[in-house]
């Protein structure tokens, strides 16, 4: 009686070839992604100048797909350097820091809705 070999079992326990093939273009696609740090989402606070005042802890590293050090409107914003969907930073406020400078941003379905440097 026949149990098998080693290839079958271990075929079954393997990740399906599609779903190794999509993680691996959401990694490549975000090799350009520039990097910033970023406070938790922030509550209550409706502008900028609310963001900027806060005393939120920027600790939280995140990715953008925009050119520049510093997100720009309509960049999208992952919280992993992935190129996937389910990666996009959730909505909210956040207190940012880029190149030892302090910003705000205002963050819906991953996308930077308004940003700008702190004064």
């Amino acid at each position: 009686m026949a149990l098998g070999n080693a290839n079958t079992s271990a075929q079954s326990r393997g990740k399906n070839k599609s779903v190794i093939v999509k993680r691996r273009k959401e990694v490549v696609a975000a090799k350009g992604y520039n990097s910033f740090q970023v406070s938790s989402a922030l509550t209550g606070i409706i502008n900028a100048q609310g963001i900027c005042s806060s005393s939120a802890s920027i600790s939280n590293t995140v990715y953008h797909n925009g050119s520049s050090a510093a997100p720009v409107a309509n960049d999208l914003v992952y919280s992993r350097a992935r190129a996937g969907e389910k990666y996009l930073l959730e909505d909210g406020y956040y207190r940012a820091s880029v190149s030892s400078a302090n910003h705000y941003l205002i963050i819906a379905s991953g996308r930077v809705q308004s940003c700008g440097t702190c004064r």
